[in-house]
């Protein structure tokens, strides 16, 4: 809580400021939406119909890089389709309009007018057996952020994705169905040209039950944001950046001749600096006596050239034998550190991205098993292809190492006794550093150097000291799952119903060690009862349970414990034409959380009033 300054990257990189507004964590949320549409028939083969609708938020928002805060937030749509016989063509188009929003984070403004608009045309057509199916579609997307969301990208970040398909499906006999399609995309940063192909055989046992078999490729690009993010989340203590940004290109670290980091950036210094060198090491001491020098000047009302003099007497200048060490921003709001150590071997260079692909084998069963219980079971097998994960720290902080500052401070010094406020900074010392190991100043000096993060190792294609947060392609991986589903029919007016879903894993391990999980839970299930009363009024009575899963999707990392919940809906049929509803889920008021950095959730009750005409 508190008040910032709200400020805004302009053109050529200007920076404007706003308003001072208060920041004050509040979880209410208000929203509004209003839609109209209008459909004119023109005759008895050819249909028009015109929607258009705008909504409004106010509220926190969860992003990848932290809280953003809603503030008179508003999206409009249109949307104009035309239906001739088997022709459909079809143009939508949304546009952003964020308002005052901002990061809390940061106090950034976010400008986003951004528009999407998309043609669809399609086609349907008999040929003996034969329905075919085939058009076209072409999705662009327009961002406009003024360079508070995209940054440096904000002039090259339009996307044009375009595609072509077409779909048959052959009544081979009166039991079996063979069904074939065929997918060509293009996409702005993506090159070449995307297939997709997908078959499937349905096996009609009966006019009540029914096997499918099926295969399916499908690819998903990149996202806008994955492409041409750009934006400061926040700072570390020290004053580095912590920033998002797109990965286009890829991201390669200098290395020397052995393939090892040999150079880092810090704000305290210009230009590279090379690691373990003197003069790199010793850019982290001046930056801790300076903090140290302004904490005693005021606490003991002594001027701070006498106590930079007193320290530069006491300690000698540079410190001879320092080494760097590397740790990594750990985004893991329950870790116990915010930093863990990687190796400089470790630190990996970042591949451009590409189109994650998943092939997907699946064995399905629908139908009746005698007269009153329906089921659906699926099984399947999905490969997936340079899965793209959530953001990520791609480069590590540069720290003094602990053992190496302590050993510089223990070397013989020259002590200026003929400063004159020299014993009045040694108790000063001594007693603002007596609570590491043996209490000794020298010790928990260089515990405390150990712990300022004053640089970071950047990769080439990118200038700045910034901590980047990117997206990557992880390697492949292969889930294995099932869904189920069953009604059991009591009678005309009462039926049991329930759900089951599962996979196999819920996190994978990919080449480099790196764990990445799938953000969705292993395992979830339903049952539900729902029966008529009196004829005018619809109970249903609703249990959801989910697993506990991990989580790892930007800033947001921990885990998501397992819950259940009951939730109740309560229907009655005013009059021919109009009904109300009332539903209450998680009727327990069991508080819980459905991902990690999301408010606890408890009762919600909702009444609703509907009429048809």
């Amino acid at each position: 809580d508190g008040w910032i300054q709200l400020s805004k990257q302009g053109p050529n990189g200007t920076v404007m400021t706003g308003d001072s507004v208060a920041v004050v964590k509040d979880n209410e949320i208000n929203n509004w939406n209003v839609d109209a549409r209008v459909d004119f028939r023109v005759n008895d083969d050819t249909k028009v119909i015109l929607s258009a609708g705008r909504s409004n938020t106010n509220g926190i928002e969860l992003t990848g890089l932290g809280a953003g805060e809603a503030r008179d937030w508003s999206y409009s749509y249109w949307q104009a389709r035309l239906l001739h016989k088997d022709l459909f063509i079809q143009a939508y188009g949304n546009e952003s309009d964020a308002g005052e929003s901002f990061m809390r984070r940061s106090g950034n403004l976010i400008v986003d007018n951004s528009q999407f608009i998309s043609y669809q045309i399609q086609h349907s057509t008999e040929i003996g057996s034969l329905a075919l199916t085939y058009g076209a579609d072409a999705y662009l997307t327009r961002p406009k952020t003024l360079g508070t969301i995209n940054g440096n990208n904000e002039y090259s970040d339009n996307i044009d994705e375009k595609g072509i398909y077409v779909q048959g499906k052959y009544g081979f006999n009166d039991k079996i169905d063979l069904i074939g399609a065929l997918r060509y995309d293009n996409h702005t940063f993506v090159e070449g040209t995307q297939m997709s192909p997908r078959a499937a055989m349905v096996y009609k046992i009966d006019p009540r039950n029914s096997f499918r078999l099926s295969y399916n490729k499908a690819f998903d690009s990149p996202s806008a944001l994955n492409y041409s993010l750009d934006i400061l989340s926040g700072y570390l203590p020290t004053g580095i950046g912590v920033r998002g940004i797109g990965n286009r290109g890829g991201f390669n670290f200098n290395r020397d001749d052995n393939g090892n980091i040999n150079s880092f950036y810090s704000p305290y210094a210009p230009g590279q600096i090379a690691l373990n060198d003197i003069t790199g090491t010793n850019v982290a001491w001046e930056v801790f006596k300076a903090g140290l020098t302004a904490e005693l000047a005021s606490a003991f009302g002594i001027s701070t050239e006498s106590v930079n003099e007193a320290l530069s007497n006491i300690f000698p200048n540079p410190l001879i034998g320092l080494k760097n060490s590397l740790m990594v921003l750990n985004l893991d709001e329950n870790a116990s550190s915010p930093f863990i150590p990687i190796s400089a071997d470790a630190i990996k260079d970042v591949d451009p991205l590409i189109n994650s692909i998943s092939t997907t084998r699946e064995i399905g069963y629908k139908g009746f098993l005698g007269d009153r219980l329906a089921a659906t079971v699926d099984v399947y097998k999905t490969n997936i292809t340079d899965f793209v994960g959530a953001l990520q720290v791609m480069n590590p902080n540069v720290f003094i190492d602990g053992n190496s500052a302590y050993e510089a401070l223990m070397n013989p010094n020259a002590i200026n006794e003929s400063v004159l406020e020299y014993d009045l900074i040694l108790m000063a010392l001594d007693g603002a550093y007596t609570e590491e190991a043996n209490g000794m100043i020298e010790d928990d000096i260089a515990a405390g150097l150990a712990q300022i993060p004053y640089g970071t190792v950047m990769p080439e294609e990118y200038t700045g000291n910034d901590v980047i947060m990117t997206y990557a392609n992880f390697g492949d991986v292969t889930i294995n799952g099932m869904d189920f589903a069953a009604t059991y029919y009591l009678d005309d007016k009462t039926q049991i119903a329930g759900t089951y879903s599962w996979v196999d894993k819920n996190k994978y391990e990919t080449a480099e060690g790196i764990l990445v999980p799938l953000n969705a839970p292993a395992k979830k299930a339903s049952l539900s009862v729902s029966t008529k009363l009196f004829d005018t009024f619809d109970l249903n009575v609703r249990y959801r349970w989910q697993d506990a899963f991990p989580v790892n999707s930007g800033v947001y990392i921990g885990e998501v414990d397992d819950f259940a919940v009951t939730d109740i809906t309560l229907g009655y049929n005013l009059l021919e034409h109009s009904r109300i509803d009332l539903s209450v889920q998680n009727i327990t008021d069991n508080m819980h959380n459905e991902f990690v950095g999301a408010p606890e959730i408890g009762r919600l009750a909702m009444l609703r009033f509907s009429h048809t005409f």
